[in-house]
């Protein structure tokens, strides 16, 4: 038996506080009887019909139940001087499915702040999930109010009492740095696009260095050169699981890497781990429509930060994988051996790492790609430059080990590809050096605390001294000072 719930008229809010639940229907409504579910479904079609804006109906997606949370704050919000406040997902802040969201929220609102824990611990702000969280911080933006630059507030560790965020806002308002938190500034007109990248990042240069990297003019989007595919989902629906199902179908088997075992997998050069027949109710599928996609180069489409040595795998024969996703040359490439293996190189290099770390999804220190994230990853266009260096690099060493991301500093394999790189993009050597060092301290990378924690005490100690009760909140803003440990 239902009810139907009276809802006071509420708009011209100053401010909306909101942790929106992000699952999609199906686990949403999985408590619910059939019926319910319908009426549910019909409610936030009618919901979707009632957004006045198109741009506010096209942030909605009816299979998400988050997604309806945005419009509705920006209708109950005051149309002047209202401040939205939202916990989100890491991952909606850089995702392709977001980014109509975030387009919208950019036109509405200046985006003030956006908060990100990078405390391995706590990388949330909500309870009993494991996902990386951050906090958006926004107010009411007139039509002919300039835009304004976002901070984004990277915590190296998760403030645990009412009394240390009290403490961390202070210093924060007065302008200083501190081993608790950083915070750097992102251009209006790039979060306006929805790039919003910074946030998954501790270290503000490696944001900076992967929005530039991505725009380098020698290198383009993959989908523009290859062919990406098939999805893991297609995949595993037209053969047979080789860990699962040992069943003889008396069928014809093909060559597959099934698995990324992060630590068995530590050079380029791979071989296939299993000979996997089609299901026996999907045979012509597989044959027909999936085993032609096969391919020589092969990317993780599932990526465990903390362990990772080889993101990019080449075999001597096609092959597909149960995690990896093929890469095929398009018909215009006119040497496709040589460009697999030059971009298997580029893809274990640093400035891959990095290029693959700026499109994570799902959750940062574990992240999965599908394979339009894989298309939007640059790759060297071999159209623009040469790619000489980097395939030579690739046979040199090819079963030379790789080692794991947060040691990639020590990595002399990972060096030489690095300067092939280097060389192809016209880049110095010395600062994609930099990069390596930088990517493996990072929170989402080591999985470490970049610094120790700082005590409420220390905070209040360090609040009390005289150089922090001279300053001027409202004009000493800049330069910010640094508390060395």
């Amino acid at each position: 038996e239902s009810t139907v719930a009276k809802v006071p008229d509420i708009r011209n809010m100053d401010v909306v506080l909101m942790n929106p639940p992000f699952t999609n229907n199906e686990k949403h409504g999985g408590r619910f009887s059939a019926d319910v579910k319908r009426r549910l479904q019909r409610r936030k079609l009618e919901i979707k019909a009632q957004m006045g804006a198109a741009d506010a109906a096209g942030v909605i997606d009816s299979n998400s139940v988050s997604s309806f949370f945005t419009p509705l704050a920006d209708a109950l919000l005051h149309s002047d001087t209202g401040v939205l406040a939202k916990v989100l997902p890491t991952t909606a802040c850089i995702n392709t499915s977001g980014i109509e969201e975030r387009k919208f929220l950019a036109e509405r609102f200046h985006i003030d702040f956006i908060v990100t824990s990078h405390d391995p611990k706590t990388p949330n702000f909500s309870v009993n999930t494991a996902i990386h969280e951050s906090l958006l911080i926004c107010r009411r933006r007139s039509a002919d109010e300039p835009r304004r630059s976002t901070t984004f507030i990277a915590l190296s560790h998760m403030p645990e009492t009412t009394e240390e965020v009290a403490d961390w806002l202070k210093m924060v308002h007065a302008g200083w740095r501190h081993p608790l938190h950083r915070s750097f500034e992102w251009p209006a007109a790039r979060m306006a696009e929805g790039d919003w990248t910074p946030v998954q990042y501790y270290d503000s240069r490696l944001a900076a260095t992967a929005h530039n990297l991505a725009d380098h003019a020698l290198l383009a989007p993959a989908r523009n050169l290859a062919t990406i595919g098939p999805d893991q989902r297609r995949i595993v629906d037209a053969f047979m699981n080789p860990l699962k199902d040992t069943r003889p179908t008396g069928d014809a088997t093909y060559p597959f890497v099934w698995r990324h075992q992060t630590d068995a997998r530590r050079t380029m050069a791979a071989v296939p781990d299993f000979r996997v027949a089609p299901a026996p109710d999907r045979r012509d599928y597989a044959i027909g429509k999936i085993w032609p996609m096969a391919s020589c180069l092969l990317i993780a489409n599932h990526i465990y930060t903390a362990k990772v040595r080889t993101p990019a795998i080449y075999l001597e024969q096609p092959a597909l994988g149960g995690t990896w996703t093929p890469i095929t040359p398009k018909p215009n490439i006119a040497d496709p051996m040589a460009a697999t293996k030059a971009w298997c190189a580029f893809l274990n290099s640093t400035c891959g790492s990095l290029l693959l770390l700026n499109a994570r999804a799902k959750k940062l220190t574990y992240s999965t790609y599908k394979p339009a994230q894989i298309g939007s990853i640059p790759l060297p266009d071999p159209a623009k430059c040469d790619l000489a260096p980097l395939e030579g690099v690739f046979r040199k060493l090819q079963d030379a080990e790789l080692l794991p991301w947060p040691q990639m500093e020590e990595c002399p394999a990972r060096a030489e590809l690095d300067t092939a790189a280097a060389i192809v993009l016209g880049i110095d050597s010395g600062e994609v050096a930099d990069w390596r060092k930088r990517i493996g301290h990072e929170p989402t990378v080591c999985n470490r605390y970049p610094y120790p924690r700082i005590r409420s005490k220390l905070l209040k100690t360090l609040m009390s001294g005289p150089s922090f009760e001279g300053l001027n909140v409202e004009r000493d803003r800049s330069p910010m000072r640094e508390i060395e440990l």
